[in-house]
């Protein structure tokens, strides 16, 4: 039986597959420094930050007018069971093709990498993460608005007089308001609460 003749293109990327995927795994860093954002270990703040500048405003439309055409009321109703989306069989009739035609890239692939189910739950934590946000930023605006009235402590001269150098003995100036031992100022004024 003769030896069969190998192809030299076939020899070549049997010999340079093992270094094609090392090449792949030691560039991997440099075309994708970032691996998908769900992905990713993060802190709540890291989250709520990525989730609030990256895909949220696409996602939560596209879930929301899906939501509508599936016969649900409201935004509540429509985080509670939007994996139905993805797996209830009436989703298909429900939801006309150009809506499923511009689902969101990032959506599909939470869907694909996680599943329906744990991608609600994250959408879900993200959204309540997000109202815990908004809440916080309510109340510091609130606080900005409000003039904290905070009273001066009432004029009280030192019980004795201060001598800083021998011969020198007086009565401190409170407020750079040069006073004398019964709290006059020098305009005539006496301080209120003295």
């Amino acid at each position: 039986m003769a030896k069969k003749d190998i192809n030299p293109y076939e020899q070549l990327v049997e010999e340079a597959s093992e270094e094609y995927v090392a090449l792949v795994y030691s560039i991997a860093e440099e075309l994708a420094p970032v691996r998908p954002w769900w992905h990713v270990d993060l802190s709540p703040d890291q989250q709520i930050w990525r989730w609030l500048s990256g895909p949220r405003n696409e996602i939560m439309d596209w879930i929301y007018t899906a939501g509508a055409y599936m016969g649900w009321e409201g935004p509540e109703e429509t985080l509670k069971q939007w994996e139905k989306i993805f797996t209830d069989p009436m989703a298909e009739e429900m939801i006309p093709i150009f809506v499923v035609s511009v689902m969101p890239i990032e959506l599909l692939e939470m869907v694909q990498a996680a599943g329906p189910k744990d991608a609600g739950n994250h959408v879900r934590k993200m959204e309540k993460m997000v109202e815990g946000r908004a809440a916080a930023l309510e109340t510091l605006d609130r606080r900005d608005d409000e003039v904290i009235n905070v009273p001066e402590p009432p004029f009280a001269p030192p019980p004795m007089p201060v001598e800083l150098a021998p011969g020198t003995a007086g009565w401190p100036l409170y407020g750079a308001v040069p006073r004398d031992s019964e709290g006059i100022s020098s305009s005539g004024e006496k301080p209120a609460g003295y």
